[in-house]
Parts: C-alpha cells; structure tokens; sequence
C-alpha cells in the first residue's frame, strides 16, 4: 500500500475493496472513464504488479487516462520499487518506441531514475527472461550513462562479443567514445565477434589504426569463415605468403570438416598459387557441396567463351541445388544458358533441379523457353507433384509472352506442336486455353 492509500485510511475514507482481476480488466474497458478509474484504483494499490499496467495505459488515447497513469508511474520512482521495474521493463521499451503522444517528460524522469548505477545493476541481474527489444533497449540506455573508460571498454566488448547482431553493431560505432588506446583493443576483439559483419569491421578499424595491426591477426584472419574477412585480411598480407599457402594446402588435404576444406580451398585460389586451376578441377569431385561450390566459383573466374558455356552445363548437372545456383547467377550476368534439349537430358538426370532449369530457360528465346517446359513436362506427365510445378512455370510463361514479339522458326513451332499433343489433356482447362491463345497468336496452332 503507498503513502496516498495510506493517508486516505487514515484520514476514514478507505474505499470499497474491488478485485484485483476487476481492476485489471478495468484497465483495457472500452469507456475511458471506466479506464481512468481503474488507472486510479490500480495505482493506489502500490502492487509491483501494478507497473506494467500503468505503463500501458501510459500510451492511452484518452488525455485523462494518461495523465493518470503518469501519476500512478510517478509512485513508483523510488527505490522500494526497482524490482518491479526490472520486472516492467517490456512496457517500458514499448511506451519508449510509442508515437501517439511525446512521452519524453515523463520518460526522462525514468531514466533519470533508473541511471544509478545500483538500479542498473537491479534492472540487468532480473532473472525474468530478457526479450531481444529489452537487451538493445538496456545497452543503448546504459551507453547514454557517463562510465568510466575501463567500464565502457568491458561493456562495449560484452556487447561485441554477445550474441546479438544489432547490439554488437552498435557497440562497434560506440568506440570513439573510448581512448585510442581503448579503441585498438576493441576492434581487435571485434575480430573473434560471432557476427561476419562485425569481425570485418573490426578488421577494418585495426588496419586503419594509428599501429600497426599484428601478422599473427592479419595470418588468422586470412583463415576466416567469410570470404569478405578473409579478402580484407589476404589483401593486408605482406610477409610469407608462400608459408602460409603451405599451411594452406596441408589443412586442405587434412581437415576433417567441409567448411575447413572450402575455406583453404578458396584462400590458396586468392593467393594466386600455381595450381589453382588443377586444385579447383580436383575439388569438383568434393564429397561436400560446399568445397564444390567453392571450386565452382573459382572456375568461372578463370575461363571464358566456350569453356564458361562447358562449365555452365557442368554446374548445372551437379545433385548439390548450392552449386546449380552458381551456374544460374553466371547466366544471370550474361553466360551462355544451355540450349532447350541440353535442359531437358539435365532435368531428366535430377526432376529436383526442374525448378533452378525453368529459370536458367526464363534466358531462353521465348520458345525454345516452352519447348522446354513442354517437353519436360511430357516426360514426367504421370508425376503429379511436377506436373504442378511444370504448370506454375507455363503459366509464367503466357503471363511474359504479352511482351512478346518474337516469332518461332518453323523447326521450333513443329517441336512445340509435337509436345503439346503429349500434354495438353494433363493440363488444366484454364491453362489450356491460355497457352492455346498464345499458340494461335503466333500461328503455331492453325
């Protein structure tokens, strides 16, 4: 019971006792005056319980029933309640983010309140489970606190090296606010962060700095899981290259894990070794899609004409969807696709592939694009699973072909002509019709 629930006794004008549960339903009513009662009634009960409530009804849309809550939250601004601010913090980060109404006056006062550095450590020790809005929410609050520079350097490097991108990204941009010497030592500790972003960052803070960045870093930054890390960190590598591409080949020949062998795999190809092209062709054979993925990558940067063209089919017919992928984006910045027959004796290797070939054919003439779609789904008229994937990507097709204006050779129509006889009556009335429409447009159907 507070000091105002306490004095009204006193003074012989103690209220009819209402349940706590008609109170908090109260709270939510549709009348605001029943609203604004219930704010009252809830803030006189001085319960911890009583907080969250008030808060909500902070960002009320009725002015009285704010206004009583704003009082009520005022109740709370002393020390005896700290527990049942740790416990409100979710309504707090939610009245903070609010855009009905300026909260700011009031929301400065808790802060005020909340700043010491004993509620601090009140509100961050709560053993109620912290939600992600809660924990950005606590850290950027305490980054607005003065702290000593050894204390900012520990928080700033918790949050680095937590488990929150959002977080940890904002304690990267916070590290003018330590002393140089401060700030080399959080971007090298930026560089074991859980976050690729992060460690490239930091990498970048370190190599820019007033020292030196150490070889030992730059030599185990080289090794890094992203390939971004690892292009800023090779591009820095000045001294014994050739040790390391040494260590290199020796942990992909022995490395028990795929990402180990991809990683070496790719490093030893941007060193520029000698063997980079027999070791990438070997690597194809890879158990592990990702070393092949890797090879794959790198063989596109070494061939072009017909020799890209030989190795877009080869990626093509590969069983990982990882490396098709590869293939696909090389056609994408203007490969070569396979032709329609070439798609289809892929699709007929691995049906799984049929959805990554229908958009390699999107690169297609227009027809030589259904004759593939037509022909494919002839061979597999009986599979009804890619038969409705076959029909979603004709259906695509008679949506593109309103652009068209392309007309089909007489050896592309009598192809299109035999597998439309093959599929038509597997088809639904609908799609018949309209792929018959565009057929006829274009003279292939009498």
């Amino acid at each position: 019971m507070n000091w105002l629930s306490i004095l009204l006794k006193d003074m012989g004008h103690e209220p009819p006792v209402v349940p706590w549960e008609n109170l908090v339903a109260d709270a939510s009513a549709r009348d605001g005056f029943v609203r604004e009662r219930a704010v009252i009634a809830i803030a006189k009960t001085g319960s911890d319980a009583a907080l969250p409530i008030l808060l909500a009804r902070a960002n009320d849309w009725v002015v009285q029933v704010r206004q009583a809550a704003y009082a009520g939250v005022g109740l709370y601004l002393t020390g005896q309640y700290i527990q049942a601010w740790a416990m409100a913090l979710d309504e707090l980060v939610a009245l903070d983010r609010a855009g009905r109404t300026d909260h700011s006056p009031l929301l400065e006062r808790i802060k005020s309140f909340l700043s010491t550095p004993e509620n601090l450590c009140v509100l961050k020790e709560s053993s109620r489970p912290r939600t992600a809005d809660v924990a950005r929410w606590l850290f950027a609050f305490e980054l607005a606190i003065p702290l000593s520079d050894e204390a900012r350097f520990q928080q700033l490097r918790e949050a680095i090296l937590g488990a929150d991108i959002v977080v940890a990204s904002a304690a990267l941009s916070a590290m003018s606010m330590l002393s140089p010497d401060r700030r080399a030592s959080l971007a090298s500790e930026a560089c074991a962060s859980a976050f690729s972003s992060v460690r490239a960052a930091g990498l970048r803070a370190v190599l820019t700095g007033a020292s030196p960045a150490s070889e030992s870093l730059i030599r185990t930054m080289c090794r890094d899981a992203s390939p971004n890390v690892r292009a800023l960190a090779i591009a820095e590598l000045k001294d014994d290259r050739e040790g390391l591409s040494e260590e290199l080949r020796t942990a992909y020949r022995t490395a028990g894990s795929a990402k180990q062998r991809a990683v070496a795999l790719d490093v030893l190809c941007s060193l520029g070794v000698d063997d980079a092209d027999l070791l990438c062709r070997t690597a194809s054979a890879d158990r592990a899609s990702q070393v092949r993925a890797v090879a794959a990558t790198r063989r596109f940067g070494l061939v072009d004409g017909m020799a890209c063209d030989q190795l877009v089919l080869e990626t093509l017919s590969d069983r990982s969807p990882r490396v098709r992928r590869i293939a696909l984006a090389r056609i994408r910045k203007g490969a070569q696709p396979p032709n329609a027959q070439a798609l289809l004796q892929l699709v007929e290797a691995n049906p799984a592939a049929f959805d990554l070939l229908a958009r390699v054919a999107t690169y297609l003439s227009p027809w030589d694009r259904v004759e593939f779609l037509l022909s494919a789904t002839a061979h597999f008229v009986a599979d009804r699973t890619f038969l409705d994937g076959a029909s979603r990507e004709l259906r695509m097709w008679c949506a593109d072909m309103s652009r068209c204006f392309v007309q089909p050779s007489l050896q592309q129509s009598s192809n299109i002509l035999r597998h439309w006889a093959a599929v038509r009556d597997g088809l639904t009335l609908d799609l018949q019709r309209r792929l018959a429409n565009h057929l006829r447009d274009f003279r292939v159907l009498a």
